[in-house]
C-alpha cells in the first residue's frame, strides 16, 4: 500500500513536471488548456500551432526582443527593488533610447521637396506655407483624382475643400498655427520674415496612397523617397523609409493636442485631462489608485478591454479580418464528428476551436475575444474536474467589445454558441479597479486616449506592439512602464502568468507607470516634453528650409510653375494664429 501511495505521489509529480514543460515549450502561442478529451480518453493540445503562425507585417526585430521577458525577470520571484529591476532592464538586447518620434536631424529641403511630399497620399494632407506679406498661414491641397491629374473649377466648392471636411486634419492645422504663433513670436513677424513651407498631415495613421505601401515597410518601387519633413498628427509609422522625416505630432485628442495648444497659450498650465481625478472634487480626468483608495493587492486580477469593433491597419495589412459566421458552423460540425460529440453538447468549447483555427488571420481584437472564451472555458474544465470544492476563480481575460458598427451577424452566431463577445460598458473609475489593462490598436495601430488612461491606474498595462506609435510611446519604457505583447497577442496568455508569478516585479512596474503620468501632468514634466515633441524638431523644420531655390520669387509663381508636374496646388485655409479661432476657409480665388 505505501510502495502504491508513493508510485502515485511519483506518478504525479511527472505530470506535473511534463505538463510545465508542455507549458514551457508552447508559450507562445494561442492554445487550448490541457483538458481530457470525452471519446478517446487521452490527454492532447489543440488550437493554433505555432508553426502556422506566419511572420506578420507588424513583427520586427526590435519588438520581438522587447517581448522577450528579461533574463533578469524570469525564474521564481524575488524580493523586487528599484535595483534589482535596473538591472534586469539593463539586460534587454535592444534599447528604445535611441529611437525617438522624430529623426535626430532633417537635411535642408525646398519649397518644390515639400510639393513633391504631397505626392505620397492619398488624402489628409496639408501644405503649410507661412506667407510674410499677409504675415498668415496658409494651408494648401493638392488636388488629383485616382492619381490623375485634374484641373480645378473655381466654381468647384466642393472639391476645392474636399480635404477640408476632414475635422482632424482642420484641427490641426488650427492648432498648428496658434502653437507656432505662440511659440516663435520672433520667426513670424509679416514683411521682412522667412518663408517657411512644409507638409502636415493627420488621423488615425498616414494616409499614405497604396503605391507606396504596396511593399511596407520598405520603399516601393512605384513611390519615390521623399526627405521633406513632414508633421504627422496621429499616430506614425516605426520603421518607414519612405517618409523618415516623418514627425509623430500630438494627436487631435483631448488628453495630446488640446493640451499641447493649451500650453502654448498659457505656459505653465497643464490641461486638466492629464490632472488626477478624485471624490473630492479634483478637476483632472486620469485615475489614479491614490485618490479613490485603490491598492495593487485589492485590484481584480483579470486582463480587462473593453472597446469598439474595428479594424486595423487595413492600408497596410488587408489580411487581417473578423471572425466569420460560415467558419463557425464548418468547423463546429467537423470537430463535434471528429471527436464524436454530439451535435450541440458543447457548443462553446466548438466555437472556441473554431476561433482558434482563424486566429492568425484575425484581428488582434478578435483574437482578444478567442482568449476571453479560452480563459472561460479553462474555469468550467477546472470546475468540472473539481465538482465537490466551490470556487469563485475568475477568468483570467475579460476582452469584450462594448459596440460594434457593423455586421453583427458574426458576434448573434457566437452568442449563440455561449460565446459573449460583447460586455458591458466600463467607467474610467471601475476600470481601475482590475489589476491588468490592455490597450489593443485601432485602425491606425495604437490607442490615443487607452493608453495614457491605463498607465495611470494603479494596475499594470499590457501594451500592445504594433508597425505603429504614438509620440507618447518615446516616454514609456519597457519592462519599467508596461509589459509588452505582440502585435497579434500570441504571447499575453504568457505574460499574465508572468505578472502573477512575479508580482512584486508587476506592482513596481505598475507603480513606474503611474509616477510617469503624474511627473507629465506637472508643469516639470509637461513643459519638458512640449519642448521635446514640438519646439525642437519645429526649430530644426525652421533650420532647414531654404529659398536657394526661388530667391527673390514669391512662391505663388514657384508653385505655378508647378502645375504640369505635381498638379494644382490651391489654398482653403487662412490662419493669422492669435488664437484658435483665427482661421477662415478661403475660395479657390481668394489667396
Amino acid at each position: 500500500m505505501t510502495i502504491m501511495y508513493h508510485r502515485s505521489i511519483i506518478t504525479l509529480a511527472a505530470i506535473a513536471v511534463l505538463g510545465s514543460l508542455i507549458f514551457i515549450s508552447t508559450n507562445n502561442r494561442p492554445f487550448s488548456l490541457l483538458h481530457e478529451e470525452s471519446s478517446h480518453r487521452k490527454l492532447t493540445w489543440e488550437g493554433v500551432s505555432l508553426l502556422k503562425f506566419k511572420d506578420p507585417k507588424s513583427s520586427s526585430l526590435r519588438d520581438g526582443a522587447v517581448t522577450t521577458i528579461p533574463e533578469g525577470l524570469r525564474g521564481r520571484e524575488v524580493e523586487m527593488t528599484e535595483e534589482n529591476l535596473n538591472a534586469a532592464l539593463a539586460a534587454i538586447s535592444v534599447s528604445l533610447d535611441d529611437v525617438t518620434m522624430y529623426p535626430n536631424s532633417i537635411v535642408p529641403y525646398h519649397l518644390e521637396d515639400v510639393v513633391q511630399s504631397s505626392t505620397m497620399f492619398a488624402n489628409s494632407f496639408f501644405i503649410l506655407i507661412y506667407d510674410p506679406p499677409t504675415d498668415a498661414f496658409l494651408f494648401l491641397v493638392p488636388h488629383k483624382h485616382n492619381g490623375k491629374r485634374r484641373k480645378l473649377l473655381a466654381s468647384d466648392e466642393n472639391l476645392a475643400h474636399r480635404w477640408v471636411r476632414n475635422s482632424q486634419l482642420v484641427s490641426s492645422a488650427e492648432n498648428l498655427a496658434f502653437m507656432l504663433r505662440q511659440t516663435f513670436p520672433a520667426q513670424f513677424q509679416g514683411r521682412g520674415s522667412p518663408e517657411l513651407a512644409f507638409g502636415i498631415t493627420a488621423g488615425d495613421y498616414p494616409h499614405i496612397s497604396d503605391d507606396c505601401v504596396s511593399n511596407f515597410p520598405d520603399v516601393s518601387e512605384n513611390c519615390q523617397q521623399q526627405n521633406a519633413p513632414i508633421l504627422q498628427f496621429g499616430s506614425t509609422f516605426k520603421h518607414f523609409a519612405i517618409a523618415p522625416n516623418m514627425i509623430a505630432m500630438p494627436m487631435p485628442e483631448a488628453h495630446h493636442l488640446h493640451c499641447f495648444k493649451h500650453w502654448a497659450g498659457n505656459p505653465g498650465e497643464v490641461c486638466s485631462t492629464l490632472q488626477a481625478a478624485g471624490r473630492e472634487g479634483l478637476p483632472g480626468a486620469l485615475v489614479f489608485g491614490e485618490e479613490f483608495g485603490l491598492s495593487w493587492e485589492n485590484l481584480i486580477p483579470q486582463v480587462v478591454w473593453r472597446g469598439t469593433e474595428f479594424g486595423f491597419l487595413n492600408h497596410v495589412d488587408q489580411s487581417l479580418r473578423k471572425f466569420r459566421s460560415y467558419e463557425l458552423e464548418d468547423r463546429v460540425s467537423s470537430w463535434e464528428k471528429e471527436n464524436r460529440i454530439p451535435h450541440g453538447r458543447n457548443k462553446k468549447r466548438a466555437a472556441a476551436h473554431a476561433m482558434s483555427h482563424a486566429y492568425e488571420n484575425l484581428l488582434p481584437r478578435w483574437q482578444g475575444i478567442f482568449w476571453t472564451a479560452e480563459a472561460e472555458q479553462e474555469v468550467v474544465r477546472k470546475s468540472s474536474a473539481l465538482p465537490w470544492r466551490k470556487s469563485s476563480a475568475l477568468p483570467w481575460a475579460d476582452i469584450k467589445f462594448t459596440r460594434f458598427p457593423s455586421h453583427p451577424e458574426e458576434i448573434q452566431k457566437l452568442e449563440e454558441h455561449g460565446i459573449n463577445a460583447v460586455g458591458e460598458r466600463i467607467e474610467l473609475e471601475e476600470l481601475a479597479k482590475y489589476k491588468y489593462h490592455l490597450d489593443i490598436g485601432g485602425g491606425g495601430g495604437t490607442t490615443w486616449s487607452g493608453t495614457i488612461q491605463k498607465l495611470a491606474m494603479p494596475g499594470l498595462l499590457f501594451h500592445h506592439l504594433t508597425p505603429t506609435k504614438d509620440y507618447i510611446h518615446d516616454y514609456m519604457k519597457p519592462w519599467r512602464h508596461y509589459i509588452p505583447v505582440a502585435s497579434d497577442l500570441r504571447d499575453l496568455k504568457q505574460k499574465y502568468k508572468w505578472a502573477e508569478s512575479h508580482p512584486q516585479a508587476a506592482k513596481l512596474i505598475a507603480s513606474n507607470a503611474s509616477a510617469l503620468m503624474r511627473h507629465l501632468g506637472t508643469p516639470e514634466g509637461f513643459g519638458k516634453m512640449f519642448q521635446e515633441v514640438f519646439v525642437e524638431p519645429v526649430q530644426r523644420i525652421i533650420e532647414a528650409y531654404s529659398v536657394s531655390d526661388h530667391p527673390g520669387r514669391p512662391w505663388r509663381e514657384v508653385i505655378k510653375e508647378m502645375e504640369g508636374q505635381y498638379g494644382i496646388l490651391t489654398p482653403v485655409l487662412r490662419c493669422t494664429g492669435a488664437s484658435i479661432t483665427s482661421c477662415e476657409k478661403i475660395g479657390t480665388g481668394d489667396q
